[in-house]
């Protein structure tokens, strides 16, 4: 314990009157009786807010017990004498911690009414722990519990319920049995098994999971939960998110409101703005509704803020976590016990009259209804974004641009992430772009101009005698396949993508649905055919739907995973039409809809939208128009692409590659005996590096994926490979494009990486051929694939709950693959190679040196490279 907050016979402690209702009184008696050290005068401390500051001058307390509510009023300058001061009873945030921690030690004290206080955490302790980390156990222990079970435990990482066990839990709550049997429960198992005696366990109802130093951090309530539109969100999530969309520090409470005798539920965000905000930003508001005194009428100032917070928050998160309405609070009510008084809110919004919440409503859509150009709201000029790490975002962004008549690329965003700096490389072009850039038509394209006649007759041919159709008049246009499609053809088994589905599902409109979707998307009425021409595509007019509906008794999780088990090939999805949707029932509530699909017709970007258009047509609507891939293809084709070569012939000049070149006892496998066996795999989860600045993830992946191939090979000039969307043509749609667009571009790691963005659409084998003078069946030795953020797709539903997951298994060509991913406060680093290239041993060295590479990186920032010693002796 620091000095600073060790009881002394110095020692003045202040708490308000309604703070001691969180604390049990046993505890307060202690402190006075066993230590006669501190002095708690609670009868002296006027409960006015207005007369604090003139409480603590008179009586000079060292240390406080306050809420964060209550904190949030205070400005530390007043308090002079504090050196320390204990938080309670709520979350806090990162802006009110920067805030107070330079003029006292800060302390989080947690732990229910039932309990007292269970958990302590000092800040100057962990600087860099979670704002919302409690900190460890004080008095006894605690478990992370399955919520529904609280004899399940859960792993390191994983969000669970917290149960409390010690002689710190209460014997129950008085005159109430019922509640005391549900909340204080028998001790579960595992307990039992570590007990000589019996021992007290309270479910606390908060979700938390453990940081990497053992600590908890708090998550959010159970009862927090709510369901909206057939989705269940965590209110938690929707505040956090919602308070960084603001320029300076609010406090943000989001509730759903029932609107009292008519209107659906909706969310309702209620934001208070500090005084000395309101004064710079707002100075007319004071007005308050008639019905309330606690929310301001709609003003102008605020409604501005608010607008623009949301059209931030529709970046960040789905449409159905964002709130409808934004009220602007005079002050933020509060509980006897100094918490935000929640009930208060949602209560006082659902019974206003129809004509005052109205104006709330439409103040703020007929704000954003005036809107400025979204590509302009996804960055703010306050501080520079990390934008090396979102380039997806930054395409999004100029799709966004191209809807305003404006021509920017992404490598003109990320090497510009302030909006002043970029507005120099904005050129506004009056609502018309370039010719190369302008929506494309789908009459400028003719059908079968990418194969000349002979591969079109040997593909229509095969078609006809695997009977995928019967005669040439249903064939639309036959393709070339790119070369990140001849991957995914060639070393991927199919893709099967599961959906599990809670609730009432209509299978005749899901069916529906499915015929709307293949019949908008080209790609989905594509079969693959091998040729002596090479792998083509083939775009179908029309298909006899693909979609089955049956029941099992089964496990739906087992039933899935045994379909994938038994067409789990490779390159299976050759000489056919991938696409199959099957729909299996458990019973009338429990279901599972399963896509089965060769990765060559989607990828990351692009599932979410196949999913997003297949619930709008279960629902009647129209599936959008956008893009399809085989339009994509020809504008590809129509290219000049001298521009993007001569930038690669620069990029890579005087590079070289080499083949991978590790030790194995394996001998070679001829392509006819890939099999699913002839993969190795090789993985490590390490913490969540601490970033330096100016630096990513997938940064910090590369340059230690590099170093370790420059220590091996003893070259400088290391080339690696890195997928990326390549998805920058100046296409107007190209963004919402259901296909698989994925690609392979050279890393040198000596040059401006941003710049590459621009000419990431091409294949890599065209680049080596024309842009190098590398042998033409060169392949790079190692490709990184950095995954920033989880991209798993839901169905949405109404009133269906739904969850996924994903079955699919590749085999790399040669060398090996990289890829990182974050998954809570990990990051999960995994090497696949196939057996030919490495050993299973040699690949667990390697991610074990990366691993350890990366960590050393971003701990050591400024560290000499030739000070750095990572498995020399695997050197």
């Amino acid at each position: 314990m620091s000095d600073t907050v060790r009881p002394n016979p110095l020692m003045r402690a202040i708490a308000t009157a309604r703070m001691a209702t969180m604390e049990s009184p046993p505890r307060d008696q202690e402190v006075v009786i066993r230590s006669q050290l501190i002095r708690v005068e609670l009868k002296k401390v006027c409960p006015d807010l207005s007369k604090i500051i003139d409480t603590v001058t008179t009586f000079r307390p060292t240390h406080a017990v306050l809420t964060p509510s209550f904190m949030r009023s205070l400005d530390p300058k007043d308090l002079p004498s504090l050196r320390a001061l204990m938080l309670g009873g709520e979350p806090t945030q990162p802006s009110e911690i920067a805030a107070w921690s330079p003029y006292m030690k800060l302390m989080i004290g947690y732990g229910p009414a039932e309990c007292g206080v269970t958990h302590l955490r000092y800040y100057s302790e962990s600087p860099n722990d979670p704002y919302n980390s409690v900190g460890f156990p004080t008095g006894g222990a605690a478990w992370l519990v399955v919520p529904e079970d609280p004899e399940k435990l859960l792993p390191i990482g994983a969000v669970g319920e917290l149960l409390l066990e010690g002689s710190f839990v209460g014997p129950g709550y008085m005159h109430d049995a019922t509640k005391t049997q549900e909340a204080f429960i028998a001790e579960p198992g595992y307990v039992r098994k570590l007990r000589r005696g019996p021992s007290r366990v309270y479910r606390t109802g908060d979700l938390m999971r453990y940081n990497v130093d053992g600590s908890l951090s708090f998550v959010g309530r159970m009862d927090s939960q709510v369901k909206i539109r057939g989705q269940r969100i965590e209110l938690a999530d929707v505040e956090t998110h919602l308070a960084k969309c603001f320029s300076s520090p609010v406090q943000v409470v989001v509730e759903l409101v029932s609107p009292e005798g008519h209107g659906a539920p909706f969310l309702a965000a209620f934001i208070y703005v500090p005084v000395e905000s309101h004064q710079d930003t707002i100075p007319d508001a004071g007005a308050t509704i008639a019905s309330c005194n606690a929310f301001y009428q709609p003003e102008r100032g605020f409604d501005e803020r608010a607008t623009k917070a949301l059209a931030l928050l529709r970046d960040w998160l789905p449409r159905f976590m964002i709130p409808s309405m934004m009220i602007n609070l005079a002050h933020m009510p509060q509980t006897s016990s100094g918490k935000v008084d929640r009930k208060y809110l949602r209560k006082t919004l659902a019974e206003l009259p129809d004509e005052e919440l109205k104006q709330f409503r439409a103040t703020i859509e007929k704000k954003l209804s005036e809107q400025p150009p979204r590509w302009k709201t996804r960055f703010r000029d306050s501080a520079p974004q990390p934008c090396r790490s979102h380039a997806t975002s930054a395409m999004y962004m100029v799709a966004e641009a191209r809807k305003d008549g404006v021509a920017i690329s992404v490598a003109d965003i990320l090497d510009n992430p302030r909006l002043s700096k970029l507005a120099g490389h904005v050129a506004p072009h009056n609502g018309s772009f370039a010719s190369n850039s302008k929506p494309y038509s789908s009459a400028a394209i003719k059908p079968f101009a990418l194969v000349n006649d002979g591969a079109r007759a040997e593909a229509t041919r095969e078609l006809v005698q695997l009977q995928i159709v019967k005669q040439e008049s249903q064939i639309a246009d036959i393709l070339p396949v790119t070369e990140s499609q001849q991957f995914f053809l060639t070393r991927w088994t199919p893709f099967f993508a599961c959906y599990f589905l809670t609730g009432f599902v209509d299978g005749r409109r899901l069916r529906r649905a499915c015929q709307a979707v293949v019949s908008a998307h080209s790609i989905l009425r594509t079969a693959f055919i091998q040729t002596h021409h090479g792998l083509l595509q083939a775009v179908l007019q029309d298909v006899d739907l693909p979609f089955y509906q049956t029941t099992t008794v089964e496990d739906l999780l087992t039933y899935c995973d045994s379909i994938w088990q038994s067409d789990s090939e490779i390159s299976s999805t050759v000489n056919a039409a991938p696409l199959r949707f099957e729909l299996v029932s458990r019973s009338a509530t429990e279901h599972a809809f399963i896509l089965r699909v060769s990765h060559a017709q989607y990828d990351g970007l692009s599932l979410p939208t196949l999913m997003a258009a297949l619930a709008e047509a279960y629902t009647g609507d129209a599936p959008e128009a956008i893009m399809n891939f085989a339009s994509y293809m020809h504008l590809r084709s129509s290219q000049d692409h001298t521009a993007t070569f001569d930038f690669w012939r620069q990029y890579l000049l005087n590079s070289s590659v080499r083949p991978l070149d590790i030790s194995t006892n394996t001998p070679p496998l001829s392509p006819s005996n890939v099999s699913n066996s002839s993969r190795i795999t090789a993985g490590q989860s390490i913490p969540m590096p601490s970033l330096p600045a100016g630096l990513t993830v997938a940064s910090l992946v590369k340059a230690a994926a590099a170093w370790l191939f420059t220590r091996h090979t003893r070259q400088h000039d290391i080339v690696l490979g890195q997928t990326v969307s390549g998805r920058s043509m100046p296409i107007a749609g190209i963004e919402k494009m259901l296909g698989g667009v994925l690609s392979i571009f050279c890393s040198t790691f000596r040059s401006n990486e941003s710049a590459t963005f621009a000419h990431d659409y091409v294949d890599l084998a065209d680049i080596v051929h024309t842009s190098t003078d590398w042998s033409q069946d060169s392949s790079i030795p190692c490709i990184i694939q950095h995954q920033n953020v989880a991209r798993a797709s839901t169905l949405s539903l109404p009133d269906v709950e739904c969850t996924s997951s994903g079955w699919a298994y590749f085999i790399p060509q040669s060398g090996m693959w990289i890829l990182s991913s974050p998954q809570d406060s990990k990051l999960q680093v995994m090497l696949c190679a196939s057996e030919e290239s490495m050993s299973l041993e040699a690949a667990r060295s390697w991610v074990k040196n990366l691993a350890t590479a990366i960590t050393i990186f971003a701990s050591q920032p400024d560290i000499l490279l030739d000070d750095l010693h990572v498995g020399e002796d695997n050197f």
